[in-house]
Parts: structure tokens; C-alpha cells; sequence
């Protein structure tokens, strides 16, 4: 499962038909890259340049904030500058 959740100030789910609560979920699997030496030809294609590093996952809960590695290890503490960076960040969370 490939997801990401991002949400405007304003935006309201209850415009959207069929729209329901669930709880917020947890980790959330990556989609997994395919090495190439080209990009593929074609207009339906987006793809990115693989840069040496780590992919995670930041979670904001309210003031609650979890750094996950790219397996689901909970890596708060190792990105500790990250999980402070996303602190002063002005995001709403509900």
C-alpha cells in the first residue's frame, strides 16, 4: 500500500462523499523503488532520483511525534533533530 495524507487548513472531511472517521494509523508500508538506469519512457511515469539516506515516516498526533524507519522501527530518538524540527512546525492535528 502505497499512502500519504496531507490535509490544507480549511479542507473539511465531511465535503467529501463518503468520507468517514477512522482512527489515525500507525506505520504505513513504503512503496518499494525499482532500480533502473533510465526513467521509463512514456508521459504516465513520475519518478525520483535516489539520494543516499534513510526513508522515514514522521507522525504527528497532536503534540506527539514519531519518527518510524522505513521497516516501522520506532526511530524518534535517533532523529531526534528531526522530531524537534517538526515541534516548531504550525501543523493542526486532530
Amino acid at each position: 500500500m502505497c499512502a500519504v495524507a496531507l490535509r490544507s487548513v480549511g479542507s473539511g472531511l465531511a465535503d467529501i462523499n463518503g468520507a468517514r472517521k477512522a482512527p489515525k494509523p500507525g506505520f504505513i508500508n513504503p512503496c518499494d523503488p525499482t532500480l533502473r538506469n533510465q526513467p521509463p519512457d512514456g508521459r504516465g511515469w513520475v519518478y525520483e532520483i535516489k539520494a543516499d539516506g534513510y526513508r522515514a515516516q514522521l507522525h504527528l498526533d497532536g503534540r506527539e511525534i514519531t519518527v518510524y524507519s522505513r521497516t516501522g522501527y520506532n526511530w524518534t530518538e535517533q532523529f531526534s533533530s528531526i522530531a524537534a524540527a517538526a515541534r516548531k512546525l504550525k501543523a493542526k492535528c486532530e
